[in-house]
């Protein structure tokens, strides 16, 4: 047996090390193609871009995918703790108030009386609450309501007076015939404008009245609002609706469709006036009255636009506290809508007001105040099937709060639509189903696609189909602008063409289609009617899109420990600390953490060479803070030494009771109550 020598053995050690050495290289070199061809399957997308534009890219995102699957679930049931006696219905011309069925069975035998009070609402926000009317539960368990009423509270006691029941009811009145318009078609014109064509006036018959019919409908408006819902959101939540929009009705669905605010008022104001806040604030006289509310002198509302042309106007929203109507209120003149559903859940949140098995639901009775609203849509509708009306209802309660509660709505909104299809309602209305922005805080939220959602909310527009064969051109226009760039700016002027149909006409849309051309991006106006081509080389600083909001960024991810991540985090936390010194209440925050960061800018300016200095940059941090774990996202703009916020700051996760010792609503997502006792102040 031959024994190697030392150096035989130090050289075969070293031919087996560089072998191993010579394979670990190869691996390495080699270990892409490998992993392409053992554990990555390779698929070409059909449409990468939501919006491929010149002037914007939007990425298209998914709809549902592996990682989306983990944030879906079914949430509990959202019954109310009580039941619903009463049901409102029309006899003789007279509102009357009715014992359900199911309440007739389960009441059978006992000794029960109740009683109503009128209310009514009054100028500043106050009411009057009438006289007792008693009545008792027996044949034919149906009391008639007096001419005029629109509200009510019910109780009802046993015999030893214990409450059983309380609830409060509305009634809608006919519509005020003072201003209405008088040329409006009836019902059966409506529907026969479907298939036959309506002749210009010389040649058709007069009313019996002697009165001329219109050359073509009135068009009425309808907007049906889902807080906090995105676009995609909406088809993985709610595709039963969204099927029968897709399949069944003529519509538009837009894909470019960008927020231009942080919160909802900022994304409403401008399609109800057509401006940005700080823009209405000055052209608008806004002022500030003793009672420190803001007023504006000189400008209307959208919906006071219609009301103007004999139209009749409706509000409702299911959220009385907290919603729509307050924001807008706080710079309006008195509500002048001929029905408005605030006032009813107004005095359910005072009177009855119960809270659903799920938190943020309440209600009345058991409905829940979605409910409310269904109701009070469905109240109206004859009204909507004779005159010509402009309607906004608000959804809010539970979509506000929760990525899949869109999913209790579906059969709901499903059923609504088909409800306005069958009426022929629909058949005379421009109806926008809408949101405001996505969903702002959770799990989902602090995921790059939440971030993204969040800035693309829902938006169709459902139209009726005698419109697109009057107005070809302009239902095109529409159609092609669904993956173009577009706000709510655009909204008011689409909704304010609507006022006049012959802007609609190929003359009108020629004229202004020239003008537009002629004008520079620096006059081109901020919002422009989608019944014209928006131009390809729309860019978000064109529409007056925020940068903190615009999705047509690319982005760049940023290590969290970079050091313009730290100093813009940093210089949050400055910003927020700031703004709570005057409240001594609140505990001053300390950064906790970098989370995300991201380095970005447009896709114009990403495609072509640098212009703008090269010192400045936008950075968009996600952060945390201490005490209370509190998240907080914001842009920065760096500009050599000087660092600006290029937006809102925005929480993204629960305030839950972190802010019980404030209701100032522009601290409430920054404070961290302190201990109590706390020094009390003046500024909450």
């Amino acid at each position: 047996m031959k024994f190697l020598t030392r150096a035989e053995k130090w050289y075969r050690k070293v031919a087996i090390v560089g072998i191993v050495l010579c394979m670990l290289g190869y691996s390495y070199v080699y270990l892409d193609y490998l992993s392409d061809r053992f554990f990555y399957t390779t698929t070409q997308l059909e449409n990468a871009y939501f919006v491929n534009n010149p002037g914007c890219k939007i990425v298209a995102l998914d709809v549902m995918n592996r990682r989306i699957s983990h944030y879906m679930y079914l949430l509990p049931a959202t019954k109310c703790p009580n039941s619903t006696w009463f049901e409102t219905k029309m006899y003789g011309g007279s509102w009357t108030l009715e014992l359900s069925m199911n309440m007739k069975l389960q009441l059978e035998g006992m000794d029960v009386h109740c009683q109503y009070w009128p209310v009514t609402s009054l100028s500043g926000g106050s009411k009057e609450i009438g006289r007792a009317v008693h009545f008792r539960l027996e044949e034919p368990y149906r009391v008639t309501m007096a001419h005029g009423i629109r509200l009510i509270r019910v109780a009802c006691l046993d015999s030893s007076n214990q409450t059983l029941h309380q609830d409060v009811h509305f009634f809608v009145q006919p519509p005020p015939k003072l201003g209405l318009r008088n040329e409006t078609l009836p019902l059966i014109l409506w529907r026969q404008s479907k298939t036959k064509k309506i002749e210009p006036t010389s040649s058709r018959k007069t009313t019996s009245k002697k009165k001329p019919l219109p050359a073509a409908p009135l068009i009425s408006i309808m907007i049906l609002g889902l807080d906090k819902v995105s676009h995609l959101n909406f088809l993985r939540q709610m595709p039963v609706t969204a099927g029968y929009i897709r399949t069944q009705l003529p519509h538009v669905e837009f894909w470019g469709y960008n927020k231009v605010g942080g919160d909802t008022f900022l994304n409403l104001m401008p399609m109800l006036t057509g401006m940005s806040f700080e823009h209405f604030h000055i052209e608008c006289g806004l002022r500030k009255e003793p009672s420190n509310h803001l007023k504006y002198d000189k400008c209307d509302l959208l919906w006071e636009h219609f009301k103007r042309r004999g139209y009749n106007t409706s509000y409702g929203e299911d959220e009385p506290v907290s919603g729509v109507s307050r924001q807008f209120k706080s710079i309006s003149r008195a509500p002048t809508f001929d029905h408005y559903l605030r006032p009813t859940l107004i005095e359910m949140n005072s009177y009855c007001r119960t809270f659903a098995k799920l938190d943020y639901i309440h209600c009345s009775g058991g409905r829940e105040y979605a409910d409310v609203l269904f109701e009070h849509i469905e109240r109206l509708l004859p009204h909507k099937q004779r005159y010509p009306f402009f309607s906004f209802y608000w959804w809010k309660q539970g979509v506000f709060d929760y990525f899949n509660y869109p999913q209790k709505l579906d059969i709901r909104f499903f059923k609504l639509l088909r409800r306005l299809s069958a009426t022929g309602v629909m058949n005379n209305t421009f109806i926008l189903l809408m949101s405001d922005h996505g969903l702002r805080w959770g799990p989902f939220r602090r995921t790059y696609q939440g971030m993204l959602e969040d800035g693309l909310p829902l938006l169709f527009a459902i139209y009726p189909a005698w419109l697109k064969k009057r107005y070809p051109e302009a239902l095109d226009n529409l159609a092609d602008n669904d993956r173009n760039l577009v706000t709510t700016y655009d909204l008011f002027s689409t909704l304010y063409d609507l006022i006049d149909l012959n802007k609609l006409r190929p003359q009108s849309l020629a004229s202004r289609a020239d003008k537009l051309r002629l004008m520079r991006d620096a006059v081109i106006p901020r919002g422009m009617t989608l019944f014209l081509p928006v131009s390809p080389f729309r860019t978000c600083k064109t529409s007056r899109i925020p940068a903190d909001y615009c999705v047509c960024h690319g982005f760049i991810s940023l290590s969290v420990s970079d050091a313009r991540a730290q100093r813009a985090a940093r210089a949050i936390v400055r910003i927020i600390n700031d703004n709570l010194r005057p409240f001594s209440q609140c505990q001053y925050l300390q950064l906790d953490a970098v989370l995300k960061a991201y380095l970005y800018s447009t896709q114009r300016e990403l495609s072509q060479p640098y212009t703008k200095n090269e010192a400045e940059q936008e950075v968009k941090v996600r952060l945390q803070t201490l005490p209370g774990e509190a998240q907080f996202e914001a842009t920065t703009r760096f500009t050599g030494f000087t660092m600006a916020l290029t937006g809102d700051i925005t929480r993204i996760n629960n305030i839950h009771n972190q802010s019980y010792c404030t209701k100032n609503p522009n601290i409430r997502m920054f404070c961290y109550c302190k201990p109590a006792p706390y020094a009390s102040n003046k500024n909450d």
